[in-house]
């Protein structure tokens, strides 16, 4: 072995030896764990360079600051309450949740004290008892549970400004006809006209019942003392409103707009028509009252009759030839069955104008059949049956099958088949 090899080979068996060296020392001597530092909450980390050490924060103490309880919320008075609620944020909807459902449980009590049986249990050979009350009970019970109702609802007026009828209804998707009839009132007005219509008309009916349960007439104390109400309540309802509004609710709530919006009923008025109509009938009506009925005093008797040939005068001008044609169209029963037929069953539009054009040339058609002496009673039968076929076929077709057996149900297509002296 020459030298230098020699040499390399000793310096080899050296550095490995003194790698093994190390090794041994290192595994014999581990690097001690880092001391934590003193302060609380503090990690001291090192990079491994020459750097300062890295120091990361570690939250170990949690103070809560604004812990929510609802206590601090709940309140013994209804409006600090509601405050409270709104003070945090609690979304509109919600509060009137929270305050109708504990309004319901607080009137909850007095409503069942008032249930025919109040909590008792019925067992499976007990009759019910609203089975065996009377009629003047259950009207009693009813009266009553109103009442509290009628409480109820003005306690959430007062405090949420809703109506509670309505807010129900909104909620559960029924219809409101108030809510659709008075949109332009406040929520707060429509719950108090509400209340008020409901409360006349509560008194109005038990008046009327002697006359659907009994079959009596009313007695002229009882006819005065139903105008009397409906005084009373025209002047309740109308202290809530300014003059628009009360102008608004007439033309709309009113028993004259009743009648009128009934008796244009497939004439489907413009708004201009409508207000027109409204306040010249409503002129009529402030002289003559309803004014269906002539007076029976021979003097009062002529100027009723010319105020009426006065008022036609002037719808006809207002309206012009062709929508008073169609007015006075409307005002016939037989027209308004065959409007109400092509409307449920979406007939065409100009469908019951149609059959109305046919039924009176079928009936002058008729006639003169039955008058021409010079037909025997054998052609004048058969005249009549093709006429009758004829008639069925074209107002059928014109009504659709469905609204056709609609109209013949309602009795009012006896004209049809020459039926019923029709």
């Amino acid at each position: 072995m020459t030298r230098s090899k020699f040499t390399v080979t000793l310096l080899l068996v050296n550095l490995g030896l003194v790698l093994l060296a190390g090794y041994l020392w290192r595994k014999a001597h581990p690097p001690a764990e880092p001391a934590a530092p003193s302060g609380p909450g503090v990690v001291a980390t090192s990079s491994g360079g020459p750097s300062q050490p890295v120091v990361r924060v570690v939250k170990t103490n949690v103070v809560e600051t604004n812990t929510f309880r609802w206590s601090q919320v709940e309140a013994d008075d209804y409006r600090t309450y509601i405050e409270r609620l709104r003070g945090i944020g609690v979304p509109e909807q919600t509060i009137r949740d929270l305050i109708v459902a504990d309004i319901d449980k607080l009137f909850a009590p007095r409503l069942n004290a008032l249930r025919t049986g109040g909590e008792k249990e019925l067992q499976y050979w007990q009759s019910d008892d609203k089975e065996l009350e009377s009629a003047d009970e259950y009207r009693h019970r009813e009266r009553q549970r109103r009442a509290v109702d009628y409480e109820k609802r003005e306690i959430i007026r007062q405090l949420l400004g809703i109506d509670l009828v309505s807010e129900r209804q909104r909620v559960q998707g029924a219809e409101d006809f108030f809510g659709r009839r008075l949109g332009f009132l406040s929520e707060d007005k429509r719950g108090q006209v509400r209340t008020i219509i409901e409360r006349f008309n509560e008194e109005e009916l038990a008046i009327r019942r002697k006359v659907w349960e009994e079959g009596e007439s009313l007695t002229e104390e009882e006819q005065l003392r139903l105008q009397q109400l409906q005084q009373q309540r025209e002047v309740a309802v109308t202290n809530l409103f300014t003059p628009a509004e009360l102008e608004q609710y007439q033309i709309t709530m009113s028993p004259l707009a009743y009648k009128l919006r009934d008796s244009l009923f497939g004439m489907n008025p413009s708004e201009n028509e409508y207000l027109a109509l409204f306040r010249l009938r409503k002129a009529f009506e402030e002289k003559w009252g309803d004014g269906s009925a002539a007076p029976a005093e021979p003097l009062k008797r002529a100027e009723w009759e010319q105020d009426v040939a006065t008022i036609t005068s002037q719808i006809k001008e207002s309206l012009g030839d062709q929508r008073y044609a169609e007015y006075t169209r409307a005002q016939d029963p037989a027209y308004r069955e065959l409007a109400l037929a092509a409307a449920r069953y979406k007939a065409p539009a100009a469908a019951a104008a149609e059959v109305y054009e046919y039924r009176r040339v079928v009936l002058e058609q008729r006639a003169t059949v039955a008058g021409n002496r010079s037909l025997t009673r054998e052609q004048q039968q058969a005249a009549l049956s093709a006429m009758a076929a004829e008639t069925e076929r074209a107002v059928r077709a014109t009504l659709g099958d469905r609204a056709y057996s609609y109209y013949l149900r309602s009795g009012q297509g006896g004209w049809i088949h020459g039926d019923n002296g029709q």
